[in-house]
């Protein structure tokens, strides 16, 4: 089951480049100034929510009822699900937390420039560190 498992999330990990590069071409065709952090994080939640749904999917097939698994082992493919479909939660989330100090929209980002223009390279340490402390201190 497991070796399946991830066998299936390169696959869909596949699947999901080439389903948000269609989205993406769709929507961003043409345009020369774009948020280049929006296909990104739509590739990340495409490819979290296509891996989950397939995660249930097969252990139900593999490991449900209708399989060849003994009768006191038919349940144990929802926990299995579920517990990869957490950390792939999990996987997907981390980007999200990291964008709130690192994106070039971030308040954060913008004290660490403001501080850069208006007191030079060492007070754009001292920002970049504060921020960086608080980040991780989050």
């Amino acid at each position: 089951w497991i070796f399946v498992m991830r066998v299936l999330m390169v696959i869909t990990s596949i699947a999901s480049f080439y389903i948000n590069k269609a989205f993406s071409q769709a929507k961003y065709a043409g345009k020369e100034d774009f948020d280049f952090e929006q296909p990104l994080t739509s590739l990340v939640w495409i490819t979290s929510l296509l891996s989950i749904v397939v995660t249930f999917a097969v252990s139900y097939f593999l490991l449900g009822p209708s399989s060849d698994a003994p009768a006191n082992l038919q349940s144990l493919w929802f926990t299995l699900a579920a517990i990869i479909s957490v950390g792939t939660l999990g996987a997907a989330l981390i980007p999200e937390f990291t964008k709130i100090f690192t994106s070039p929209k971030s308040d954060h980002v913008a004290e660490v420039v403001k501080a850069s223009r208006e007191g030079g390279p060492s007070l754009n340490i001292l920002s970049g560190l504060v921020a960086g402390n608080f980040s991780a201190f989050w």
